[in-house]
């Protein structure tokens, strides 16, 4: 009785198939750097609105932050800072750079005019717009 088994020859290509496809497949894989970047940024300004929403200044005491409901952009890509991930690396520019944007009791931002917040990284961008009336924060990929 004679069994039917590959040949290591056959095996060998097989493996070597399998090895290009997972090849072109991992250099055809595009990390969305943009998008995570600009949530995390989104998560940040929603947290501060939300902070400024619901501070009570009646309840304050000598501990509470004189800066709720701020947030400077310049801190964002500062690993030391209280993010939301630790762990979690910035890999995009922020325009604008520095400046702090605040929101008041009502979820407004304290601006004169609507802030726009551009994160580019490697010619994609994704832009953030704060309304100044509503507080909105609208996200165009």
């Amino acid at each position: 009785m004679m069994k039917k088994a590959y040949t290591l020859v056959e095996l060998i290509f097989v493996i070597v198939i399998i090895g290009i496809l997972s090849g072109v497949g991992f250099y055809s894989f595009d990390p969305h750097y943009v998008r995570n970047d600009a949530n995390i940024v989104l998560m940040k300004l929603e947290k501060s609105r939300y902070e400024a929403m619901h501070y009570d200044k009646r309840l304050a005491d000598s501990n509470t932050k004189s800066s709720v409901g701020c947030i400077d952009l310049s801190t964002l890509k500062d690993t030391n800072s209280s993010t939301i991930d630790q762990n979690y690396k910035f890999h995009s520019d922020i325009t604008p750079n520095t400046g702090t944007i605040c929101f008041d009791i009502f979820g407004r931002s304290k601006s004169e005019n609507d802030e726009n917040i551009t994160i580019s990284y490697q010619n994609k961008t994704v832009q953030l717009n704060i309304l100044k009336n509503s507080g909105y924060i609208d996200i165009i990929y």
